[in-house]
């Protein structure tokens, strides 16, 4: 049957300041990001709709919000934000409801790819003292995925350990 939940969770980091950013990294960074949110949500997009019923969550970032230290990541993950809301227009009455998670800093193999003293920087910047964990984030995603979710649309939820307090 149609896939009935998505959720975009392609992503690498990127490198470098951008004076120093050639346009293949840049590219390379918004092909995994936004051309794959795209090219994924364009393959299951019209079975959802026809099954009057489905879920699409897009994985950003907190760094939508504080900018990063990788101008092409931050602007990745702010484009996955507009993807999100306007996909959401689009589709909204349909049964189908597009909404986004933002995380801040989590225990991933990219996170711990920084250097001691820059994983030590971001953990200070977090207010409950630690990094996320994954099931954190994925409990994020389970909410909006079940009925908890059901009057979420074009949402960014971010939860993020008090980093940034979107609004």
């Amino acid at each position: 049957g149609p896939v009935g939940i998505l959720v975009n969770n392609a992503g690498i980091p990127g490198q470098g300041r951008f004076a120093d950013v050639r346009f293949e990294d840049w590219q390379r960074v918004m092909d995994v990001h936004v051309n794959g949110a795209f090219h994924a949500t364009q393959a299951v997009l019209p079975g959802m709709l026809g099954a009057g019923w489905g879920r699409v969550i897009t994985i950003a970032s907190e760094a939508v919000w504080l900018g990063h230290t990788s101008v092409q990541y931050a602007t990745a993950k702010a484009a996955l934000v507009g993807f999100t809301r306007s996909l959401a227009r689009q589709v909204a009455g349909s049964g189908v409801l597009v909404n986004a998670v933002a995380p801040g800093p989590v225990e991933t193999p990219m996170l711990f790819a920084n250097t001691p003293s820059e994983i030590e920087a971001e953990r200070a910047t977090v207010l409950i003292g630690r990094f996320l964990v994954p099931d954190e984030i994925a409990a994020s995603i389970a909410f909006l995925a079940g009925p908890g979710g059901d009057a979420y649309v074009g949402q960014v939820l971010s939860p993020n350990g008090g980093t940034v307090f979107p609004g």
